[in-house]
C-alpha cells in the first residue's frame, strides 16, 4: 500500500481544553511511546514510503524530546509538520522549528477573545497567539492557520481568513468530526449556515479542497490564486458546483494517510476508534498491507448511490462517530 503521509499524536498532553478535541487531550497519557519507540515509528514512516510526517497532540509542544525527533526525522528526508495552538512558541522553538524546516500549523478557532475562551475552556489571550504567528511568519517560518468549523465559531472563520491573507500565510478551514470531547451533535454547525460559509468561501476566496492544493504543490504547480483550503468531502461538490476546480478524486485521505496515536496503535483515521495495530509489534509497513481490505469497510452506506459519489463519499468518520448510514453533516440531500 503506498502512503503519503504519517501524523503521529505525540502525547495528550496539552495546555487547553477544546470543546472539539477528538484526543480529549488534557493530561499526559499513560502509555506514551518512548523516545526510542518514536524513532523506530519515525523509521517505519520513511520505510513505508511516506513523504511527510506530522506531530501533532495534544500539544507536541510539550513533549521535552521533540526536537531530538525532529533532528532524528529530518535525517530520514521527510518533509516535517507541527500542528499547534501557538502557546509555546518562542524564540528558541521558532529557532529549532526552523533549523529543522518545520512547517507550522496553528490552529486558531476564533480572534474574538470572548469566543476564543468559549472554545479553548481556558483563559489565554488570543492576542497573544496572533502575535506569536507573526513572529514565527518574520523569522522565516512556513505557516497555516487552522480552523475547525463549530457552531461556536462559525462567524470567525471569514474573519481569520481575511487576516491570513494580511498575513500573507495558507488558511485551512477543517470539517468538524464529533469524537472525544466533541462527541455530540450540539457543536455541529447548522446545514444552512455551513453551506452558505461553504459557498461564501467558493466565491469570496476562490478555496479549493485540501487535497489539489496538496497535489498542484507536489507537482510545483502554482498556488490555484488561493490562499485557503478546505478539508470537507462536500466541499468537493460545492468547488464544481462554483466552478473552482473540477476534483479528480474524494478529498478523505482514508487508506492514503495513516494516524498513529501517542500509544503506538495505528489507525487509518484519527477520528475512526478501529485499531490496524500497533507498531509496538509490527512495522507500520505490515500493518498497512493488512488494512486493504479493513478500510473498506467505513464507506458511508448512502453515499454509494449519490451521483456525487465519486468526488465527495461524505465524511465515514462523521458517520461512524453519530451511528448514522449517512454523513449528518450532508446539506446536499438532507
Amino acid at each position: 500500500m503506498s502512503i503519503i503521509h504519517v501524523a503521529w499524536n505525540t502525547t495528550k498532553a496539552c495546555n487547553l481544553r477544546c470543546v472539539h478535541c477528538y484526543l480529549d487531550a488534557g493530561n499526559k497519557g499513560e502509555d506514551e511511546l518512548s523516545t526510542r519507540e518514536a524513532k523506530m515509528l519515525i523509521q517505519y514512516a520513511s520505510e513505508a514510503g511516506a513523504r511527510s510526517f506530522l506531530f501533532t497532540g495534544g500539544e507536541p509542544l510539550m513533549r521535552k524530546d521533540l526536537f531530538e525527533l525532529m533532528e532524528y526525522a529530518k535525517n530520514f528526508g521527510l518533509k516535517l509538520l507541527i500542528a499547534t495552538n501557538g502557546l509555546l512558541l518562542n524564540d528558541r522553538v521558532i529557532s529549532c522549528l526552523r533549523r529543522f524546516e518545520v512547517g507550522v500549523s496553528i490552529n486558531l478557532p476564533a480572534l474574538d477573545g470572548e469566543i476564543y475562551r468559549l472554545f479553548t475552556v481556558k483563559n489565554y489571550s488570543v492576542d497573544n497567539v496572533i502575535g506569536k504567528l507573526k513572529k514565527a511568519v518574520g523569522e522565516g517560518l512556513t505557516c497555516s492557520v487552522g480552523i475547525v468549523v463549530t457552531r461556536i465559531n462559525i462567524g470567525e472563520v471569514e474573519k481569520i481568513v481575511e487576516m491570513c491573507k494580511n498575513f500573507g500565510v495558507y488558511c485551512d478551514v477543517l470539517a468538524l468530526i464529533p469524537a472525544g470531547r466533541g462527541a455530540s451533535t450540539f457543536l455541529l454547525p447548522d446545514l444552512l449556515e455551513y453551506e452558505k460559509l461553504l459557498r461564501t468561501l467558493a466565491r469570496n476566496w476562490k478555496a479549493v479542497p485540501m487535497g489539489e492544493i496538496i497535489g498542484n504543490q507536489e507537482e510545483g504547480g502554482s498556488f490555484l490564486k488561493t490562499h485557503v483550503s478546505v478539508y470537507e468531502p462536500l466541499y468537493g461538490v460545492i468547488a464544481e458546483q462554483e466552478k473552482i476546480v473540477s476534483p479528480k478524486r474524494k478529498l478523505c485521505s482514508l487508506g492514503e494517510t495513516f494516524h498513529v496515536m501517542e500509544n503506538g496503535e495505528v489507525r487509518g483515521c484519527p477520528f475512526i476508534d478501529f485499531s490496524l495495530g500497533n507498531i509496538r509489534g509490527k512495522s507500520l509497513e505490515s500493518l498497512l498491507e493488512e488494512a486493504k481490505m479493513k478500510l473498506k469497510l467505513f464507506e458511508v452506506e448512502k453515499c454509494r448511490a449519490c451521483s456525487y459519489n465519486g468526488i465527495c463519499g461524505g465524511c465515514p468518520a462523521r458517520a461512524r462517530c453519530l451511528k448514522t448510514d449517512r454523513d449528518p453533516a450532508c446539506f446536499l440531500f438532507p
